[in-house]
């Protein structure tokens, strides 16, 4: 090779370098981005398993709540007095 055609074809090779150096990095931040959807998937049903338990917690307790304002007065002394 020449001089001439050297000079003519390194440009090409370049862009074809870098072309492919481009690909692998998009690949790599490519599989980056699926693992990191998995992963916030696997904590979003962590944090809805939770968040279910927190919400029957909370059922419970407005139950209770419910049935103490909804029992009158005097029934409630008659409880309180037998504690």
């Amino acid at each position: 090779m020449d001089a001439a055609t050297i000079s003519h074809i390194w440009p090409v090779l370049t862009a074809i370098i870098g072309l492919v150096a481009w690909a692998v990095r998009l690949e790599a931040r490519t599989l980056a981005s699926e693992r990191r959807i998995a992963q916030l998937e696997l904590s979003s049903a962590d944090v809805k398993t939770k968040l279910d338990v927190e919400l029957v917690q909370i059922r419970e307790r407005l139950v209770r709540i419910e049935t103490l304002l909804t029992t009158p007065a005097h029934d409630l002394h008659k409880d309180a007095r037998r504690q």
